[in-house]
């Protein structure tokens, strides 16, 4: 269980999840040390590149993201 009581796996799900639902979307990638076979701690970020169609509804405004997590910075 991660320090935010948000585990890795329910993440992802709900990232696939999002991007399923979104037409826009092409692709999701998850690369870095969460994407390889290494030991991550709870602050170990998420590098994942997000393909779209077009990118201006995401380039407008960041509250997309709210529909997959609450930002943590």
């Amino acid at each position: 269980m991660a320090l935010s009581g948000i585990t890795e796996q329910y993440l992802l799900e709900k990232l696939i999840r999002w991007g399923e639902k979104e037409q826009s979307v092409r692709a999701l990638i998850l690369s870095g040390s969460r994407a390889q076979e290494k030991v991550v701690d709870d602050f170990s970020n998420y590098d994942i590149a997000c393909f779209v169609h077009d990118s201006s509804k995401y380039e407008a405004s960041d509250l997309w993201l709210s529909k997959i997590t609450s930002m943590k910075i």
